[in-house]
């Protein structure tokens, strides 16, 4: 269960600060969730159908950032009510590589991964394998290795153009 809903793509630059502004850290991790919602948001299906696979003619570039500044510490509950407050974080790293691999992947989405602060060499292995190629994915131990990463990721976009 997520206090807030995901915030639909848009061009609006408001209303995504105020959805990033809105969100608050508890302390525990579960990837697969944002991996879930980003992959939703990105697919031209509902619950968010505001995704494009074509834009004037051309092919839609769909990139997905996942940074994480932790391990999975939690899972799906077992049995499943719809929340993740389980621990059995094996079956949540599971999860995370198939979802990048089966799924994200599959669609055609470009994946870029950040391990910010990470110490847990498992969680930067599956970030590693979650990366749509070995230069997708960054292991940023501190806030201006994050700088760096992110600006190298930005790079990468260029010339793109964020569209609705």
């Amino acid at each position: 269960s997520c206090p807030t809903e995901l915030t639909p793509l848009s061009n609006d630059k408001a209303t995504a600060h105020a959805a990033i502004d809105a969100m608050y850290a508890t302390g525990d991790t579960y990837i697969p969730a944002g991996l879930m919602w980003g992959w939703a948001a990105l697919s031209k299906s509902a619950p968010y159908e505001e995704a494009e696979d074509f834009k004037n003619g051309q092919k839609v570039r769909k990139i997905m950032v996942l940074m994480t500044d932790g391990f999975n510490t939690l899972s799906p509950t077992v049995p499943y009510d719809g929340t993740h407050r389980g621990t059995d974080t094996a079956s949540s790293n599971a999860l995370t590589t198939e979802l990048c691999t089966t799924n994200i992947k599959a669609a055609n989405i470009e994946i870029y991964t950040v391990a910010f602060e990470v110490t847990n060499d498992d969680i930067k292995a599956i970030l590693q394998g979650c990366a749509s190629s070995p230069g997708n994915f960054y292991d940023a131990a501190n806030a201006q290795a994050l700088d760096i990463a992110f600006e190298q990721i930005a790079a990468d976009f260029s010339p793109l153009r964020l569209t609705r």
